[in-house]
């Protein structure tokens, strides 16, 4: 009899939010995985108004894809602060907090530069990584 493995969860910034509504094959291959139960997606209010924003005044021709890609995206509501030491600014530091406070497996995000540090850290309770990370992970 085969193993039945768990659905990976994974919490998603806002700039994957933005960047998945603009397209992309590593995109596709991250909501494919969704759809194919073996990833669940989450993301906080806080990410999704973020990327919206962003959208609405970069990018507006994008909107109806990033409302199509919320559809497979759980909202998170996370009002807690967690006791994990880090560097963060306190625009990113309710990003890992939600993530945390979801219990997700892994956090991605596109910002290397604020999150880089927190990647190569194995004390948190989940794995933060890049898009590219994860799927060469999986």
């Amino acid at each position: 009899m085969g193993t039945v493995r768990k659905a990976v969860t994974v919490f998603l910034d806002a700039n994957i939010l933005f960047s998945a509504a603009l397209g992309g094959e590593s995109f596709t291959m991250l909501w494919n995985l969704a759809q194919q139960k073996k990833i669940v997606l989450h993301s906080s209010a806080y990410c999704i108004i973020e990327a919206r924003r962003n959208i609405e005044r970069k990018r507006p021709q994008a909107l109806n894809d990033f409302e199509g890609k919320l559809s497979s995206v759980n909202a998170v509501v996370s009002r807690t602060t967690m006791n994990f030491q880090s560097d963060l600014n306190e625009k990113d530091r309710p990003v890992l907090d939600a993530a945390i406070a979801a219990g997700v497996d892994v956090l991605l995000t596109g910002d290397v530069r604020h999150f880089g540090p927190l990647m190569k850290r194995s004390d948190l309770p989940l794995r933060v990584m890049t898009l590219r990370m994860f799927l060469l992970h999986e």
